[in-house]
This record gives structure tokens, sequence and C-alpha cells, in this order.
């Protein structure tokens, strides 16, 4: 459970430990790899607006904006530990995935 601000929301997220997106029933986001250690690739069914990876405190420790259904991000800057990517896709959709920086 990831709670921030009085909101919690349950999380989950099964990983293959594999390096290719996976896209199945109704997870339209595939965050990759997991566990990553310099970059995160996002693949998205529909285009993303913004991605955003929190603390489990609820910081925003990366903010960025796109158009594309693929993208990424440099995560090198970030401590070792849990986070969250939200991501926002362009029909108005937010999409949790958690990820493990190593």
């Amino acid at each position: 459970i990831f709670e921030t601000r009085g909101m919690s929301m349950a999380i989950s997220q099964k990983s293959s430990g594999s390096s290719n997106p996976i896209f199945n029933g109704d997870h339209q986001i595939s965050v990759y790899p997991n566990p990553a250690d310099d970059f995160i690739n996002i693949l998205s069914a529909n285009s993303v607006a913004r991605i955003e990876i929190i603390s489990l405190l609820g910081q925003v420790m990366i903010s960025e904006t796109t158009e594309a259904p693929s993208y990424k991000i440099d995560i090198s800057g970030l401590e070792l530990g849990l986070y969250v990517v939200k991501v926002l896709t362009k029909d108005g959709n937010t999409h949790f995935r958690k990820i493990l920086v190593r």
C-alpha cells in the first residue's frame, strides 16, 4: 500500500525479472527492466503525457512530459530503493507501477 498526504492506494505488479515489455489483461503500461540500475523504459498502449517517479515518502523525484508511447528515463541519480512510477496517458488515465532501483 502506498500512502501519501492522507490518500492510500494498493500497488501491485508481477515482475518477470526480464527486460522485455509485457502487456496482458488490462495492463496497458510496461516499465522495464525491473529491478533497474541506470535507465527504465516505459511502454504504453496509448500516448503518454507525463511520467513521474515518486519515492515511497510521496516526494516526486523525477517529472517529465512526453508525447510518445515509449520513453526512456535516466534514473542513475536515484538512491537505491523502491519507487512508484506514475504514468498519465493522453486519454486521461493514470497508471502506477513500482520499480526497484539497485
